[in-house]
């Protein structure tokens, strides 16, 4: 004859293992949001802190070449583009392992740089264009503008995340 354990046994022992599992669980939920904000969402907002700072430094630079033709201030503008490159490349690298809505909200910032400097390169191609380009900045000074805007969009999404990461942690 076989002997069946209790219901309360098989009540307590479900229970303990819960017990123990939990935690554990909780744990690890806790572990994998902090890299997530630590490894990905805090990298990722740095990065774009100093693309916004490069951003400037190009307008200035650039600026400074239409303004004077200094091949010095052009040189300055072309390797800013190579830092910029340099980030953007990172940001791509942090964000791959973000949500989607954070990868797409990067696009735009890519976006409106390329289309930014494209018009630049025209001017860098080819300085009889300078005086043309100084005397109407508006379209330049536009797409500047449409690039902090998706920047601070990114910025403000990232900021959202790590926010929204935190007070996960906090809840478990």
């Amino acid at each position: 004859m076989k002997r069946r354990l209790p219901w309360s046994v098989l009540f307590i022992a479900t229970s303990l293992l819960a017990l123990a599992a939990v935690p554990v669980w909780l744990g690890q939920r806790v572990s994998e949001v902090d890299r997530q904000i630590s490894e990905i969402l805090e990298p990722a907002r740095g990065t774009m802190a100093d693309l916004a700072t490069t951003h400037a430094r190009q307008m200035s630079r650039f600026q400074e070449y239409l303004l004077t033709g200094s091949p010095a201030a052009r040189s300055r503008y072309e390797a800013l583009l190579e830092v910029e490159r340099s980030q953007l490349a990172r940001l791509t690298s942090y964000l791959s392992e973000a949500d989607l809505d954070l990868r797409q909200m990067a696009l735009p910032v890519s976006r409106w740089a390329t289309q930014w400097q494209v018009e630049h390169q025209w001017v860098l191609d080819d300085p009889g264009l300078r005086p043309e380009f100084l005397a109407d900045l508006t379209g330049d000074l536009g797409r500047y503008e449409r690039l902090l805007e998706a920047s601070e969009d990114l910025r403000e999404a990232l900021n959202g995340a790590v926010a929204e990461g935190e007070a996960r942690m906090t809840e478990t």
